[in-house]
């Protein structure tokens, strides 16, 4: 797996969601990093200049051979990519 460049973000492939993690599911203790795919919604526009789709990241993560994982490393954070936004895990 290689770093790859979503949408000027560069992102470096980690890990897998642990079976805690993923038990815990929406419990999980995450924050917005302000990319999202959200428009014209005030109190959910988030958004920074960094456009997000869901599938055109996992389209990126692919090509670097990331499409099985479920944790990135952008800026020092380990950010989760969901349907709407990308989450730093805290």
């Amino acid at each position: 797996m290689n770093p790859f460049i979503y949408n000027g973000m560069r992102l470096t492939p980690l890990r897998k969601l642990t079976q805690s993690e993923v038990n815990q599911g929406l419990k999980l203790p995450f924050t917005s990093i302000g990319v999202s795919n959200y428009q014209n919604v005030p109190h959910l526009n988030r958004q920074t200049d960094i456009p997000y789709n869901y599938i055109n990241f996992y389209v990126k993560a692919k090509l670097a051979g990331a499409e099985n994982i479920d944790v990135f490393l952008y800026k020092g954070m380990e950010v989760v990519p969901c349907t709407n936004e990308l989450f730093k895990i805290k």
